[in-house]
């Protein structure tokens, strides 16, 4: 009998049972079913001739399996099988585990399904929204669905994808993540169902079940033996199946030249350059488009456009990368602010919107973070004094992040409601539609080719909504996969960098989004550019917005709020960075952020991460926090 146990992650007062429990007995008198690796092909020299009488082996890492000698065509055909011990196995009657946070969260081993389903008894204690994902090992979303569990027991069910391989079952909801590995040998496509009542015993038969008793090797290996004028050739294969390979080997004597040319010469680069390629090799090129130029097409030894693109060693090669001038479509916006208190959100509005003036951007909505009511009706005063109407507006209908009525900015509400000044409508939140709803809508009309950004400048409880939303009347993929075809990337304000608390991210209701949102971020993958709290206090602007007239809800606002005293620029920031050459401005840090429960967050360098943060240049390659500030005032007063 094998137990298996879940990563849990629980609160103190919240329990979930997990019952899975895998055993199985030997039937006598079945037959028995057979699992082979079989890989044949060609194997050429360099000249392209079959390689005759060349050694080809099957191994592990510590035994051959299989060998062979090619023959006069240079064909080769080797094969190891693996024969099954069992047609037949049972599931017994499931054992309880009470998991909290006494169990030192183990790591639970392999459940092989054996047929279509895989069964994963649950007791529910209490009862929450719950994501229900299926991944390969290697952390491709392969299906995801939601599900509001209350008190009870239930059974979630796995349909086993038709590839065999091991994949992992993730329930998380709650607090609670918890994660399985399955081991699928084929099925009949994956699904995830969840029905009231435990399922505690079941008995799977005709269904071949694999026991590998260690014998199995982990990966097996071809190895072309070159002998004395080519090199070996050895490559992998990790499961079962007839494989079709053929090899190209390499010359030991046999060296050929690259050389490439571009046209225009301002137009961009080719990497590699050049150089020196054994025959048989494979050089991938790349085009390096300069500034204010795209790559058009190869020419030479290689043709079309793919970039990069690969090209065989078989003799001399030149090959020439075209470029034109880039026409550039406008980066397309969606701006979450929490215009609450602070002013620099009402100067990153105005700084959108005086960029759109001048086709640097498209606006596609505004979303409003903060629970107050008046929030949403500044934001569309603003809109209407600009005169964009016609942004969507988007209000968060929730009562725990943000401020309410009497701590938000009076000059926020000042501006709300004076409709007869600024020609808006509607003042309070519950006359807009909700933010989940029109970032949705929003993002299913979005073509998927074009530059889509979310900037949040403000808590992150709206993206949380978005990215754990379900499918709906605007789009049939749910939020995580809507922002996955949609979006580009991310730009942030929130964190100081590398380490420390902010608002943002640190606010006692928001930080809980937090948390979640940077664990789906991860996920997720796409590029987040960071701005930080240190970042946005050295570079300080506004008292020239007094040159505005004095019913502008810039010059109010900056006046209510700091007696048109310069101010931190923490908002404008953000915005100046998704629509501007962010390497100008700042030099950018790539690694890790973790983001603990309290909103405290810490940084790990890594350049294989997606996530960036910023600061001032310390080489002198950039502008100084002065020069930079004096751009931000320009553009949030239109004069630029």
């Amino acid at each position: 009998m094998k137990h298996f146990y879940l990563i849990i992650f629980l609160p103190a007062l919240m329990v979930i049972l997990i019952f899975i429990t895998s055993g199985a007995t030997s039937l006598p008198g079945q037959s028995l079913t057979e699992k082979t690796i079989t890989i044949s092909g060609v194997i050429n020299t360099q000249n392209g001739e079959p390689a005759i009488n060349f050694l080809v082996k099957l191994k592990t890492d510590e035994q051959v399996l299989d060998e062979v000698v090619t023959n006069q065509n240079g064909e080769y055909a080797v094969s190891y099988t693996l024969d099954a011990v069992s047609t037949q196995r049972e599931i017994d009657k499931a054992e309880v585990f009470e998991l909290g946070e006494a169990y030192p969260n183990p790591i639970g081993g392999v459940t092989k399904s054996i047929a279509s389903n895989a069964h994963f008894p649950v007791r529910v204690d209490a009862g929450a929204a719950y994501q229900i994902e299926i991944y390969t090992v290697d952390g491709k979303l392969v299906r995801r669905s939601s599900h509001n569990l209350t008190t009870g027991e239930y059974t979630i069910s796995v349909g086993m994808p038709r590839a065999t391989g091991v994949y992992l079952l993730r329930v998380r909801g709650n607090n609670v993540n918890e994660v399985r590995s399955i081991t699928s040998f084929g099925g009949n496509g994956v699904s995830i169902d969840v029905n009231q009542g435990i399922i505690i015993s079941k008995t799977q038969e005709n269904s071949p079940f694999y026991e590998s008793d260690g014998s199995e090797p982990d990966i097996y290996r071809l190895k072309v033996v070159g002998g004395e004028d080519y090199y070996d050739y050895e490559t992998t294969f990790e499961e079962f199946g007839n494989y079709e390979y053929d090899v190209y080997l390499e010359s030991q004597t046999g060296l050929y030249t690259l050389q490439t040319k571009v046209i225009p010469e301002q137009g961009g680069s080719i990497e590699p350059e050049s150089g020196t390629f054994n025959y048989g090799e494979y050089i991938t090129l790349t085009a390096n488009a300069s500034n204010g130029w795209q790559f058009s097409g190869w020419e030479g030894d290689l043709s079309g456009d793919q970039n990069p693109d690969s090209i065989l060693v078989d003799s001399d090669i030149s090959v020439t990368a075209i470029f034109q001038e880039a026409v550039e479509s406008p980066v397309t916006i969606l701006l979450d602010t929490d215009m609450k208190t602070d002013v620099d959100d009402a100067g990153a509005l105005y700084m959108l919107m005086n960029m759109a003036d001048r086709n640097e951007c498209n606006i596609a909505a505004v979303l409003v973070n903060n629970k107050g009511d008046y929030s949403a009706g500044a934001v569309e005063a603003m809109i209407y004094h600009h005169g964009s109407q016609g942004i969507p507006v988007g209000a968060y209908k929730g009562d725990r992040v943000g401020r309410n009525n009497d701590d938000m900015g009076q000059h926020y509400v000042q501006i709300a409601k004076n409709t007869e000044e600024y020609g808006h409508s509607r003042v309070t939140r519950d006359e807009f539609p909700d933010a989940t709803e029109i970032y949705r809508k929003t993002l299913a009309s979005l073509p998927p080719d074009q530059k889509n950004i979310i900037v949040s400048i403000g808590h992150l409880q709206n993206i949380y909504y978005l990215l754990t939303s379900d499918p709906d009347e605007y789009s049939n993929l749910n939020g995580f996969d809507l922002v996955e075809k949609k979006l580009d990337h991310f730009v942030v304000m929130g964190g100081t960098y590398p380490s420390g608390r902010e608002h943002n991210f640190s606010s006692r209701r928001g930080r809980a989004y937090t948390e979640h949102v940077i664990e789906i971020l991860d996920d997720l993958g796409k590029e987040v550019w960071l701005i930080g709290w240190e970042l946005g206090d050295q570079i300080r602007t506004g008292s020239g917005l007094a040159e505005l007239e004095k019913n502008h809800p810039l010059r109010i606002v900056y006046d209510e709020y700091r007696d048109l005293r310069d101010h931190p620029t923490f908002d404008q920031l953000a915005v100046l960075t998704a629509l501007r050459d962010r390497h100008h401005y700042f030099q950018w840090t790539r690694g890790q952020i973790s983001v603990d429960r309290l909103g405290q967050n810490t940084w790990d360098d890594d350049e294989n991460a997606h996530y960036q943060y910023a600061k001032i240049h310390e080489d002198g390659d950039g502008p100084t926090a002065d020069e930079i500030a004096e751009i931000i005032l320009n553009i949030m007063m239109n004069n630029f």
